[in-house]
């Protein structure tokens, strides 16, 4: 904190928050944090990712100034209810507001996916940036995995309204059902199912159709669709293998140095702590 003034503390749950607030709190600082969209809509059932809460048709997608007055477990199930009563994106006025304090905490994946991280908007520049449990991240790769089940792939098919969406589904619960079982160990796969151009257009528009619906009927819940399609999507990344895994088809970069290189910035100060905050 000596050398920019700000630091950005980055922990593996939200319970972990508390102690950063509490600390902040007794040095005086102020303190802000970030919590996931799912945890802070108002219409989201908290069973969902991110990237299938789309803000862009949302009627209360506005940001406001939030007091971190109180710890955040708290503030979070009170800027849920307000944000419904009062027309305003908890989730936006979190991100907004805590650009201007010192004392910034948010989860792993918020730093280490690049997707996640762009869409923060932070300048990392002005920031300390503190990892706690950093003996955690040999095993970070994890973040970035995509599964497919036929479970998935069952609850995919009851939300599509397209019948040939519903045969592509099918065909790829069939394959599934023909590997082997492995228990849990992770078991390398060559040659894994694939989806042709045409098939994931034909996805990705039925994926768009609902998340635009459960946005306009403000009922945002678990888009199966969408986790399909993000699977088959992932497979187009660079150092991408799939392996078997307890039932299900796992799509991974095996390599943590991807999410790792991040920390590899000359002009990122940093620190990485081997313990934890006592809650």
């Amino acid at each position: 904190m000596n050398v920019t003034g700000k630091a950005l503390f980055l922990v593996r749950t939200h319970n972990q928050f508390y102690p950063v607030y509490r600390e902040s709190k007794r040095l005086g600082k102020s303190f802000g944090f970030v919590v996931g969209k799912p945890n802070v809509c108002p219409f989201s059932s908290g069973d969902v990712e991110s990237i299938d809460i789309d803000c862009r048709r949302c009627e209360i997608n506005l940001a406001t100034g939030v007091e971190f007055g109180e710890q955040p477990a708290s503030l979070v199930s009170k800027l849920r209810q307000e944000g419904l009563a009062n027309g305003f994106c908890p989730y936006h006025s979190l991100l907004f507001s805590s650009k201007s304090t010192e004392v910034v905490a948010m989860t792993y994946p918020y730093l280490f996916l690049p997707w996640l991280r762009e869409s923060l908007d932070f300048n990392l520049e002005e920031y300390v940036v503190i990892i706690d449990e950093a003996h955690n991240l040999d095993t970070i790769s994890d973040l970035g995995e995509r599964r497919l089940s036929r479970a998935t792939l069952s609850s995919a098919m009851s939300q599509a309204t397209s019948e040939l969406v519903r045969n592509i589904l099918s065909k790829l619960q069939h394959k599934l059902s023909a590997l082997p079982e492995v228990g849990e160990r992770y078991l390398l796969i060559n040659d894994p199912p694939t989806l042709e151009a045409d098939e994931l257009e034909l996805l990705q528009d039925e994926y768009e159709a609902l998340r635009a619906k459960m946005t306009e009927q403000r009922k945002i819940g678990r888009n199966h669709l969408g986790s399909v399609l993000r699977f088959f999507l992932s497979l187009r990344e660079p150092g991408r293998k799939v392996f078997l895994n307890g039932g299900s088809l796992v799509s991974k970069n095996p390599d943590p140095a991807f999410q790792l290189d991040v920390l590899n910035q000359k002009t990122l100060p940093l620190i990485l702590m081997s313990g934890t905050l006592p809650l």
